[in-house]
């Protein structure tokens, strides 16, 4: 794209998502949780657990920066897509960070130093989501302001239903935060599929909206069960994190794909 281009695309290209693709990620999620729980020791079911969740969101946010360059004469998208790089290599060294915390120094990984990475992730997805809908849509209507605000205000009370006996400490208040923050990058990615689902960039706005569900979803179970009960690597939440990341490497791949 040159300096004279014009930050437009194309109003359709028929790139249809492929549900084996997704069927794939999910299986593979499974299969990589369950059957290294059952046939690999504790110790290698932890290392390659590890492994396997730091290098996720290293490799989305390298997708993500590749997306980025792309549109390196594109102040908007290229802002937006390196906002996004940053937050899953963020996420990465959170999670460097954490399994150190936890797995290897035997400390408390939450709250901890990688809560200073896990922190701006969320805020950086949203400024992606906000810069790329801005774009193409500026107003909202009273109708869709409401379900807007309706929707994170209802997953904050379903959490704070189910952590409302846990002790008020710092890592009871740093779960709300991060509950939040990860339900309105939930709504917004909702609203931008909504906005792109008749143009090019609906099929991989769809897919990145995959991608952020079950990574809310974790967020929810994860903050509940360490606040409750104390988190392990075993726990089924992995397979929501998983499937999250790969969906989105899939969304990223396929806006690369289209333009």
């Amino acid at each position: 794209m040159s300096k004279n281009t014009p930050e437009v695309v194309p109003d359709k290209i028929d790139s249809p998502i492929s549900l084996k693709i997704i069927t794939l990620i999910i299986a593979s999620a499974i299969s990589f949780h369950f059957g290294g729980y059952f046939f690999l020791g504790s110790e290698d079911f932890e290392l390659a657990t590890s492994i396997f969740s730091i290098a996720s969101p290293l490799i989305t946010g390298i997708a993500a920066a590749t997306i980025a360059t792309r549109y390196i004469f594109s102040k908007i998208f290229f802002r937006a897509y390196l906002c996004l790089a940053i937050a899953y290599v963020c996420a990465g060294i959170g999670e460097i960070l954490f399994i150190l915390y936890d797995y290897v120094l035997g400390e408390p990984a939450f709250p901890s130093v990688a809560d200073l990475f896990f922190i701006p992730f969320y805020p950086l997805v949203l400024v992606h989501l906000v810069l790329n809908i801005s774009f193409f849509r500026t107003k909202f209507n009273p109708k869709t302001i409401i379900w807007m605000s309706t929707l994170p205000i209802a997953i904050m009370i379903l959490y704070l239903n189910l952590a409302w006996g846990t002790e008020r400490d710092a890592q009871f208040f740093l779960s709300i935060y991060y509950i939040a923050v990860s339900s309105i990058a939930l709504t917004m990615t909702i609203y931008g599929a909504s906005v792109f689902r008749q143009g090019v960039l609906g099929k991989a706005w769809l897919l990145l909206l995959f991608g952020i569900i079950p990574f809310s979803a974790a967020d929810l179970i994860y903050y509940y069960i360490e606040t409750e009960y104390g988190y392990t690597l075993d726990h089924p939440v992995n397979l929501l994190w998983y499937a999250g990341y790969w969906i989105v490497i899939y969304a990223l791949y396929k806006h690369k794909k289209i333009l």
